[in-house]
């Protein structure tokens, strides 16, 4: 599938608006953006909003570098780890 230049142009005018939302209001990324994405070509979900909300969310835990609790972000990657490794066995599991 190709994409023309105007749907690019388009798509990343949409992005940059719902990611400066994002930044000011902490919500617009996804629940603005995603469905007028999806009415602008498939191709631009899931990748490229899955990019831009991780550039995005490190934009912001650089800016905000020195009020992150340090010891409640530890605990919180423990459970992203423990709880992917739970759902990939899961998933391995399901899948059989």
């Amino acid at each position: 599938m190709t994409i023309d230049s105007m749907t690019a142009i388009a798509a990343v005018a949409i992005m940059a608006l719902g990611s400066a939302f994002q930044a000011a209001a902490g919500i617009g990324l996804a629940l603005f953006v995603v469905p007028v994405l999806a009415l602008i070509g498939p191709p631009y979900i899931p990748g490229p909003m899955l990019l831009a909300g991780t550039v995005l969310a490190a934009m912001t835990a650089w800016r905000e570098r020195y009020a992150l609790d340090c010891a409640g972000l530890r605990l919180s990657l423990a459970g992203l780890l423990i709880g992917t490794a739970v759902g990939a066995v899961a998933l391995k599991a399901i899948q059989r």
